[in-house]
């Protein structure tokens, strides 16, 4: 950040800078007394820093940091120029070193850009829903299906959606208040998402949004968000963040639930089918 270079900061300060610009997604969803929690500092000292790099307060300097995630310009490139750039980025290095250091980076900074209280409040809503529904398409119909499947061992009313099709939307059209909504979501944005969480909110389910940015438009309408990291090498987003929560949630609503039941009567029906 320009500004940041400009400014003569204090020791604090400077602190507050590294964690602001090495953790700009997460900055857009932390009041200034959770940021200041965060980095181990006074909410004062936070208003303080945004205001001795320009910004009339913590809520400016959240509204620049948006509109710089919304400006980004990775978002809109095509697949071939994703391509493009990430050979150009790591020519020369160590592909298996460097794949293997991105990816636990890509778990660690979900991990960290998430608060747990949020783990655990998403984790007892899925629980106490009255129907779940969880919904992603394109490059998150993986971690959706697996999410949903796995769900479906601890809790019925289970309902997974990883196709755009006429069938599936009937299934949201089915959606009242008390139930919950999770839909995965990164860029690409497409409009069909947008269409398909809208609709959900509309018809009074909870919206758990699981995505990678938080400027994107899909945020105004979710009642929680849980942030991943999908940087990679190549043209595709990478899915290990994703995987990361949906184990996470599905570890958590394991420890919240009595499924033995329900376990017994799956294996009962497993043995039958292999006889």
């Amino acid at each position: 950040m320009e500004r940041v270079k400009k400014a003569s900061l204090t020791k604090t300060q400077t602190r507050i800078a590294d964690y602001v610009i090495r953790n700009p997604q997460k900055i857009g969803v932390l009041s200034s007394a959770e940021a200041a929690n965060e980095i181990g500092v006074s909410d004062a000292s936070v208003i303080r820093f945004a205001r001795a790099i320009g910004f009339e307060g913590y809520s400016d300097l959240k509204n620049f940091i948006y509109h710089s995630l919304v400006s980004d310009g990775y978002q809109s490139l095509s697949l071939s120029e994703r391509m493009k750039q990430s050979t150009e980025e790591y020519a020369g290095q160590d592909i298996s070193y460097r794949f293997l250091e991105l990816m636990q980076t890509n778990i660690q900074n979900t991990f960290e850009q998430n608060k747990q209280e949020t783990f655990r409040i998403v984790a007892d809503a899925i629980v106490n829903a009255r129907e779940c529904y969880v919904a992603g398409f394109r490059g998150c119909r993986g971690p959706a299906y697996a999410f949903g499947r796995l769900l479906n061992f601890m809790r019925k009313s289970v309902h997974t959606i990883v196709d755009t099709e006429c069938m599936s939307l009937s299934q949201v059209q089915d959606i009242e208040p008390g139930d919950v909504f999770v839909m995965m979501v990164y860029a690409r944005y497409y409009k069909m998402d947008e269409i398909y969480l809208r609709l959900a909110k509309e018809k009074g389910a909870k919206i758990i949004l699981i995505i990678d940015n938080v400027a994107a438009s899909f945020c105004d309408d979710a009642d929680y968000i849980l942030l991943t990291e999908t940087k990679h090498m190549s043209f595709f987003n990478s899915m290990v963040g994703t995987n990361f929560i949906v184990e996470y949630l599905l570890t958590l609503i394991s420890h919240l639930l009595d499924f033995n039941e329900r376990s017994d009567e799956r294996d009962y029906l497993t043995r039958i089918q292999r006889m």
